[in-house]
């Protein structure tokens, strides 16, 4: 595991924040690993935290309960509450940005971004078991339920900004659904990037954390130009 990642519920106890103790004050960047949270791990998330350091910010990869929808959400909450004294954004990838999106439709998150986000989740769960008819039952029991999933599918809730970032190229998380979200709520915008799911990894990010500062209330910008800013 990732040093400063962090582990939630039943996954295994938690982890003291990096930085607890110190006056590390930059704003927290929690990062969801894709894997339609079925599969994958933080560690996903490193190639990406040199970009958040870069923009004086603080990545915070989270190992969130994998194969149980209800606690992976809870997971992602209890993420962002453990910096509540803070500044947090939230950025994911694929599934784990629905959990992104979901800290922000909930006000956890200052503000949040996804690159490829599985916007209805009732359609990705439908054609998960769909593709994968032998473990369809299992796929159901981890998913929580229609009436779950239903109730954290991101067409059906919104609050804080949240950008969407995709391309029509995609095959898993198709960009009608996310444009047409976007077009029904002022604060949910989208964007083109990449091609297929989940491309253009490093620069979509980039362009995410540049929003997330855009965004965020001035007393509460990134500290990268003050002197002494941490860099760990």
């Amino acid at each position: 595991m990732a040093a400063g990642a962090i582990v939630l519920g039943c996954l295994g106890p938690l982890a003291a924040p990096a930085g607890a103790g110190t006056r590390d004050r930059r704003p927290v960047v929690l990062l969801f690993h894709a894997g339609g949270l079925l599969v994958g791990h933080a560690d996903l998330m490193d190639s990406l935290r040199p970009y958040v350091r870069r923009a004086g910010m603080k990545p915070v990869p989270v190992e969130y309960a994998l194969f149980d929808y209800p606690q992976a959400f809870a997971d992602a909450e209890q993420a962002a509450l453990r910096y509540r004294h803070r500044t947090v954004y939230a950025f994911g990838e694929s599934a784990g940005a629905t959990l992104a999106g979901w800290l922000a439709a909930r006000h956890l998150v200052a503000a949040a971004a996804g690159n490829s986000a599985i916007v209805n989740l009732t359609a990705y769960v439908r054609s998960v078991k769909r593709s994968n008819p032998d473990n369809a039952d299992l796929v159901e029991a981890a998913s929580g339920g229609p009436r779950f999933v239903r109730r954290h599918s991101l067409s059906r809730i919104r609050g804080a900004p949240l950008r969407l970032y995709g391309n029509c190229q995609d095959p898993v998380a198709p960009c009608d659904v996310a444009i047409s979200y976007a077009l029904h709520y002022p604060q949910v915008t989208w964007r083109r990037s990449g091609a297929g799911h989940i491309g253009a990894r490093d620069a979509t990010l980039t362009r995410a954390l540049a929003w997330f500062e855009a965004v965020a209330p001035p007393s509460t910008r990134s500290a990268r130009s003050r002197p002494g800013t941490p860099t760990g």
